[in-house]
């Protein structure tokens, strides 16, 4: 599934993600994404929808754009 983060707090670690063509958003956590990569507001992301105490959310995320935001894949 793929998508756009649309919320991050660096000081909480945690955000969502809208999901493409579609209106819902998905919670993460920051350790869901590769060691190194941190999240930020408009990223284009690759993800899985999983289920954590009977809620959806994103998981196993990784960064489309990396080389254009400065991460590292």
């Amino acid at each position: 599934m793929y998508g756009t983060i649309v919320l991050f707090k660096p000081e909480k670690g945690y955000g969502f993600v809208r999901q493409a063509n579609g209106d819902e958003d998905f919670f993460f956590h920051v350790s869901d994404f590769p060691s190194g990569i941190e999240p930020r507001v408009g990223q284009a992301v690759e993800f899985r929808i999983g289920k954590r105490k009977g809620r959806a959310l994103a998981l196993d995320i990784k960064l489309l754009d990396a080389c254009v935001s400065g991460g590292v894949v």
